[in-house]
């Protein structure tokens, strides 16, 4: 008996995202390979998703484990796990098996994840009617959800006319009619949010 392994590594996937890997047991001997252990070692920047073939997860150990209890010769077994790769840059993923009769053999791959930025913006705006020309407060949160740093960014706040900056924190910033400029943010780091907040006023009724 004998067990080659070919495993398929998914092709450029994103950091934060379930990647599958392929592997394909075969047993090119002419007799049958048995109680075949095939273990798959999760990276430590990995986190296991799921399995097929009743794959069993370790957390201890970081290793799924699949047990095949004959491999009969000439025949192969398809085997699929997922997993989320959490940082981008070059991962190495190892694949080990043995078996009776000093079965065994051993697979590594590598796999290239790319890691991007995510920016969202959300807007607090102020509750209820306001009195005219007093002033009241928008709260401006810039979060980098993605996976890689977010640099150079622009944040550009228009008013509708009627409505006005009087000042801002949470940056150095440039107040003109009608907008504000924040200055770009060098670098906006993964899981990072910037909050500005904006006090304004009307000089005309209505909704701004």
């Amino acid at each position: 008996p004998e067990v080659a392994f070919e495993l398929v590594s998914p092709r450029f996937p994103y950091a934060g995202t379930p990647a599958t890997y392929t592997v394909r047991a075969t047993n090119p001997g002419n007799a049958p390979a048995k109680n075949v252990t095939i273990e798959a070692l999760i990276p430590s920047t990995g986190e296991f998703v799921s399995s097929t073939l009743g794959g069993e997860f370790d957390q201890a150990t970081r290793k799924v484990t699949w047990t095949l209890a004959s491999l009969p010769a000439g025949s192969h077994r398809d085997i699929e796990f997922k997993c989320i790769l959490k940082d981008g840059g070059v991962i190495k993923q190892q694949v080990t098996a043995t078996g009776d009769d000093d079965v065994r053999d051993q697979q590594l791959v590598t796999t290239q994840v790319e890691a991007l930025a995510d920016l969202v913006l959300d807007v607090i705006d102020p509750k209820g009617p306001v009195p005219l020309s007093e002033d009241t407060e928008y709260e401006v949160r810039v979060r980098n959800r993605g996976t890689d740093s977010a640099s150079g960014v622009e944040v550009i706040t228009f008013f509708s006319e009627g409505l006005e900056a009087v000042s801002v924190e949470g940056g150095r910033h440039e107040i003109a009619p009608g907008h504000v400029l924040m200055h770009p943010i060098e670098t906006l780091g993964p899981g990072r949010e910037i909050v500005f907040k904006m006090k304004v006023r009307a000089d005309t009724t209505g909704n701004h």
